[in-house]
C-alpha cells in the first residue's frame, strides 16, 4: 500500500482495483488509519473543479459531491459507511466501507 492524500490516514493498494465509474473514477482496496480495510474512490481533481458553481446539467460531478454529503450523514447497517475524504493536487480520495462478497446478480444466476 502507498499513502494517498494529505492527511496521512489513507493507504491505497494500486494493484487491487475493485472497479471503475464515471468521470474516470477508480475504486481500489486500501487502508484507513493503517489497519482498517476500506474501498478508496480515486477521482481526478479536474473533474470536480468549480463544483460549488457547477451547472445542474453536469450530473456526474454533482452526483459525486451529493453522494459524499449524504454518506457523511448516514450511520445505518444497510448503508455503506463513509470514513474520510482527502485530496492531493491531482485527486480526491473517498474512503468507504469495504463490502466483500459478490453481487446479488451473480448469486441469482
Amino acid at each position: 500500500p502507498r499513502p494517498c492524500g494529505t492527511s496521512g490516514k489513507l493507504q491505497l493498494c494500486r494493484n487491487e482495483l475493485l472497479g471503475t465509474g464515471s468521470m474516470g473514477t477508480r475504486v481500489y482496496k486500501g487502508f484507513f488509519e493503517g489497519s482498517l480495510s476500506v474501498a478508496i474512490k480515486k477521482i481526478q481533481q479536474e473533474c470536480l473543479q468549480g463544483i460549488d458553481n457547477i451547472l445542474i446539467d453536469d450530473n456526474m460531478a454533482v452526483q459525486q459531491v451529493n453522494e459524499t454529503r449524504l454518506l457523511r450523514k448516514f450511520n445505518h447497517p444497510n448503508v455503506v459507511r463513509y470514513y474520510l475524504a482527502d485530496s492531493d493536487l491531482d485527486f480526491v480520495y473517498i474512503a468507504l466501507e469495504l463490502c466483500e462478497g459478490c453481487l446479488l446478480f451473480s448469486r441469482l444466476h
